[in-house]
């Protein structure tokens, strides 16, 4: 059982549908699927949930697929960024593995 898994998801815009995941549990154990199901297995025995903006963002998408998700309680680090770091301008996720504005996003990437 993992104690705490980090992840991601990417929702595309115009469906406002799931269509990959990246979580990475403490455990170093990953997954990136774009299956809602293996993605839902990945967490099942986890105590918490944390990623940057779940709460308003992923979360939402994915109770719509799996209702379970509610009941693991949910770190959101989108909020705590600016107590943790009040002189930052901003605290949206850095994405360093994106080189162009146009490539994809890669939850796995986000979630590690």
């Amino acid at each position: 059982m993992s104690k705490i898994i980090f992840f991601d998801t990417e929702v595309t815009v115009d469906q406002e549908k799931i269509i990959d995941f990246g979580a990475i549990n403490d455990k170093d154990e990953k997954l990136h699927t774009g299956r809602v199901d293996l993605f839902s297995a990945f967490i099942k025995e986890t105590s918490f949930l944390c990623g940057h903006n779940i709460i308003n963002h992923d979360l939402k998408y994915l109770e719509r697929h799996d209702k379970s998700v509610m009941a693991i309680p949910a770190i959101d680090t989108l909020p705590l960024s600016p107590l943790l770091f009040p002189k930052k301008p901003y605290h949206r996720l850095i994405k360093d593995d994106k080189l162009f504005s146009d490539q994809l996003n890669n939850p796995i990437n986000d979630a590690i």
